[in-house]
């Protein structure tokens, strides 16, 4: 049922049918978590405003406070950094057809989102996003996936591992290896007239695991959860590296911010623009292995710095890489 928020024609059904679990005093947590971190990007406001209703009968009162965000980090188990160099991401894929995206991902070619139009090719959005173009209906829905571009800031990278939830069924996941860049190639049209044009190389490295298997963490099982279609879970790496290959990386969490985490949060972000929501936090938090108040106090010294504001607590790491990307 969680799949199906994701897809705007079943959104409607899934929120009643959510709202109606959540009822129940024993599942009221659980459907809240999916309710709250269902992707809000990729859904029409008739949906959101759904959302937004069932959470209010539910309950929900969304937090105010930094406090309450720590509250939130604290109960998602802490993960495992993955190797240096590697990122690691989560692609879910239509719950409808399973069988068609299995057979081409064994094939090598991992397929996401709707895709149904040439104007929707990421190269082509990428480079109208560059000009400042103004984006068309079909282009707004793809633009979450520029991250599977291995040009725009963040993307994917050759020897990225990707975990697929629910493929090749429900209830199991997969694990691939990204082996070549984006492609854009459209599929044959489905059931709802999907044609799955996003394409990317892979290589399947961990086939058709249960997802109660105990060789998966409870936090990687916990960041599995979110609704987004594409996301990074680099923070949690090492977990991903114990199902392919039994090791365990090296344990970095207390290491100082490193060029490549600013790399992420500043390319995401710039410090000369607007700040992060708290949603977006959570996930870099996911991304980057990070309490969210520590990305959040990372980006606004990075504001503060830019802006020539004082910053006394601004990490001399952090300013030099700032002085050195603006070329001072």
């Amino acid at each position: 049922m969680t799949d199906w928020i994701a897809d705007r024609r079943l959104a409607g059904f899934a929120i009643r049918v959510l709202e109606r679990i959540g009822s129940q005093q024993e599942n009221r947590s659980a459907v809240l978590s999916t309710l709250i971190h269902a992707d809000r990007e990729e859904l029409p406001h008739y949906v959101i405003s759904d959302l937004d209703a069932t959470l209010a009968t539910l309950g929900y009162r969304k937090p105010a406070t930094r406090a309450a965000s720590s509250r939130a980090w604290s109960v998602r188990p802490p993960g495992l950094p993955g190797r240096a160099g590697r990122s690691y991401w989560v692609m879910r894929t239509s719950p409808w057809e399973r069988p068609y995206l299995w057979a081409e991902a064994t094939e090598g070619r991992l397929r996401q989102g709707w895709a149904v139009a040439d104007e929707q090719n990421l190269e082509v959005v990428a480079e109208a996003v560059k000009q400042g173009h103004q984006l068309t209906p079909l282009q707004l829905e793809t633009r979450r996936a520029l991250r599977m571009l291995t040009t725009w800031p963040g993307g994917m990278r050759f020897g990225d591992l990707v975990v697929a939830p629910n493929l090749p069924e429900y209830g199991r996941l997969s694990v691939f290896q990204v082996i070549g860049s984006y492609e854009w190639s459209l599929g044959p049209k489905l059931t709802w007239g999907e044609r799955f044009g996003h394409v990317l190389p892979v290589e399947l490295v961990l086939a058709n695991l249960d997802r109660r298997d105990p060789t998966i963490s409870d936090g990687l099982r916990s960041v599995l959860r979110a609704q987004t279609r594409l996301y990074n879970i680099s923070g949690y790496g090492g977990d991903v590296e114990l199902l392919v290959s039994g090791e365990i990386p090296a344990d970095r969490r207390g290491d100082n911010w490193l060029e490549s985490d600013y790399e992420t949060l500043f390319g995401l972000f710039p410090p000369e623009g607007s700040s992060p929501s708290p949603g977006q936090i959570d996930d870099l938090s996911v991304e980057l292995g990070r309490t969210p108040d520590a990305v959040s106090w990372q980006w606004a010294d990075g504001a503060r710095y830019v802006h020539g504001k004082s910053a006394s607590t601004t990490s001399a790491v952090l300013m030099t890489w700032l002085d050195t990307r603006s070329g001072r």
